[in-house]
């Protein structure tokens, strides 16, 4: 149940444990900081357990009958069935780490690692907006993940299906 408690907690509230744990691990104004975060969430683990649990057991039973052991049932059965999930918590995680702007500015504070959503800002100011550029810089913000998902529609729309999410 803690995966579960823990998709109610805002990520908001997790900034200040999140910081305090990346600048412990020397990871402030590093890719890596910014990576780190979007590694593991409750829902991606709430949503292969639920893709894992439909896997029949008849399938695995069979398998230890033919005298897999568990590392190659994993390896091979149940890992290639949950290429759907993965990719749909890939597209997940991506999309929704991909346009963050709180965390990439509370961790980043060299130029050369800031984020696209952080730059943004710059083409305007008190008395003039580059209009022209803020629309280039958001179309080429939107453009990774439209690309990301037209690769990974097939296997997107397999893991909805699958594990209800």
């Amino acid at each position: 149940m803690p995966q579960t408690s823990s998709m109610m907690v805002p990520f908001p509230a997790t900034i200040v444990p999140l910081y305090v744990m990346i600048s412990k691990m020397r990871l402030v104004d590093t890719r890596l900081g910014l990576i780190v975060v979007g590694l593991s969430s409750a829902s991606g683990i709430f949503m292969m357990r639920q893709f894992i649990m439909g896997i029949p057991d008849e399938l695995l039973d069979a398998a230890r009958t033919g005298g897999a052991s568990e590392l190659r049932i994993f390896r091979q059965i149940v890992a290639p069935l949950c290429k759907p999930a993965v990719a749909t918590q890939a597209l997940f995680s991506f999309t929704s780490h991909w346009g963050a702007y709180i965390w990439p500015l509370i961790v980043v504070n060299s130029d050369e690692l800031r984020t696209l959503p952080l730059a943004i800002p710059y083409f305007s100011g008190q008395y003039y907006s580059f209009q022209n550029l803020i629309n280039d810089a958001s179309l080429m913000a939107v453009l990774p993940v439209l690309i990301l998902f037209l690769f990974t529609q097939r296997y997107f729309v397999q893991g909805i299906t699958i594990t209800g999410m």
